[in-house]
C-alpha cells in the first residue's frame, strides 16, 4: 500500500462477540454491512477480486463443490441438527437449484408451472430463457422430487440434507471415515478443560478501526469458526474442516494456498485468543489445525497444520484487504481508486 499513508489496521477487543447464529441469519440482511475472510476474496487482486467485484458480491452461482462440502459440514459439525436424506434424490447438476426455487415457490402458491418459470429464471437456469422446450425439460426434471419433498420423514428437531444420488454416496462415504478416523476424532470430539468451550459452528464478529493519514473507518467483520476448544494448561486449538476435490497429498501445495486458507486461520485465531486473554489471562495457541478430507474416491482424511510463518502471512494479507475495503468506503470501489492509492498518486491531502 501507499508508505506515505501508512495504514493501520486495528481490532477493537471489546467489540468481539461470540454467538450461536443460524445460516439463514448469518447470511441475511442482518448481518449483510459485515465483511467477512470469503468476501475480502472479492477484493484481493492475487484471487482475481477488485473493488467493483466487492461492491457486487457474491452472484449465488451454483457450485456443485460448495454443495457437498455444506453438507459434509453440517452432518460432521452439526450431527444434532442436521439430517441426510436418502429416500427422495434431487436433480443432478445446476438442475438441483432449480428444483429447490421451484419447490419453495410451489409452496407459496400451488402452481406448479409458474414455480418452474421462477425456477429458470432465478437459477439462471438456460440463461432465464422460457422457451416451450426449456420449461417442459426442467417440468419433468423437477417434478417427482417437488410433490415428495414435503412428505419425507425427518427426524424432530432436524433440517433434512436433499442431494442427488451420486452426491449422497460420496457424502456418506467422506462422514464414515471422518467418523471412524481416531486421530481427526481426537481433534473434534476433545472437551478439554472447559466443557463449556468445546464449539463448532460459533459466529465470531468484531469491529477493525482503520486508520489511513488522519481519516478513520471502522469495518465490521464476522465469520463462522468450524471448531475449536481448550486442552490443558489453557491451550487453544483451533480446528477448521475442509472438504477438497483432490487427494488428500496436494491439500498443502494447492487449496491451502489457492483458497487463502491461511488468511482465514489467522484472522479467527487472532479473534479467539484476543476474546479469552481478556477472561483467562493465561492462555497459550496451539498451531491451528485443518482437517480435511477428500470427496474424491478413496475419499481419505488428513490434518494440515498451520505454522506461525502461515498464521503471520494471512494477517499481513489480511490487513493489506482491510485497508482497501477502507480506501473504497471513502472514496468508491471503483479499481482506480485503488490504483491511484497503490502508486502513490491517490491525493494525501484527502486523507488529511
Amino acid at each position: 500500500m501507499n508508505e506515505n499513508i501508512n495504514p493501520r489496521v486495528i481490532l477493537l477487543p471489546e467489540t468481539i462477540k461470540l454467538a450461536d447464529v443460524p445460516d439463514n441469519v448469518y447470511f441475511s440482511k442482518e448481518y449483510a454491512e459485515f465483511t467477512s475472510n470469503s468476501r475480502l476474496g472479492l477484493i484481493n487482486p492475487k484471487q482475481q477480486g477488485s473493488p467493483e467485484k466487492y461492491k457486487e458480491g457474491f452472484d449465488n452461482g451454483f457450485n456443485p463443490s460448495f454443495v457437498l462440502g455444506d453438507a459434509i459440514h453440517k452432518l460432521i459439525l452439526q450431527p444434532n441438527d442436521y439430517f441426510l436424506v436418502e429416500t427422495l434424490y434431487k436433480p443432478t447438476g445446476k438442475m438441483g437449484l432449480v428444483a429447490d426455487i421451484v419447490y419453495e415457490e410451489y409452496s407459496k402458491s400451488e402452481d406448479y408451472d409458474q414455480a418452474v418459470k421462477i425456477g429458470i429464471v432465478k437459477g439462471d437456469y438456460y440463461k432465464g430463457k422460457l422457451s416451450e422446450k426449456n420449461i417442459s425439460k426442467v417440468s419433468e426434471a423437477c417434478k417427482e422430487y417437488v410433490f415428495n419433498k414435503s412428505n419425507i420423514d425427518v427426524p424432530k428437531d432436524k433440517e433434512g440434507i436433499f442431494l442427488d444420488v451420486r452426491s449422497i454416496e460420496t457424502v456418506k462415504t467422506c462422514v464414515d471415515n471422518v467418523d471412524k478416523d481416531s486421530t481427526l476424532q481426537k481433534y473434534l470430539k476433545d472437551e478439554g478443560i472447559f466443557s463449556t468451550v468445546n464449539s463448532c459452528e460459533e459466529c465470531v464478529t468484531a469491529d477493525f478501526k482503520v486508520i489511513l493519514g488522519k481519516k478513520e473507518v471502522i469495518i465490521k467483520f464476522k465469520g463462522k469458526v468450524d471448531h475449536y476448544t481448550f486442552l490443558d494448561n489453557y491451550i487453544l486449538q483451533v480446528n477448521d474442516l475442509k472438504s477438497t476435490g483432490r487427494q488428500i497429498e496436494d491439500f498443502g501445495n494447492h487449496s491451502f494456498y489457492n483458497y487463502h486458507y491461511y488468511r482465514q486461520m489467522s484472522i479467527y485465531t487472532w479473534l479467539l485468543s484476543t476474546y479469552y486473554k481478556s477472561r483467562f489471562k493465561k492462555i497459550q495457541i496451539e498451531n491451528p489445525k485443518m482437517l480435511v478430507v477428500s470427496t474424491i474416491p478413496p475419499n481419505d482424511c488428513g490434518i494440515f497444520e498451520v505454522n506461525k510463518d502461515h498464521i503471520q502471512k494471512g494477517l499481513f494479507e489480511f490487513k493489506e484487504l482491510m485497508s482497501r475495503v477502507a480506501v473504497c468506503t471513502l472514496y468508491g470501489f471503483e479499481t482506480q481508486v485503488i490504483e491511484d492509492y497503490l502508486t502513490g498518486s491517490f491525493d494525501k491531502d484527502l486523507l488529511s
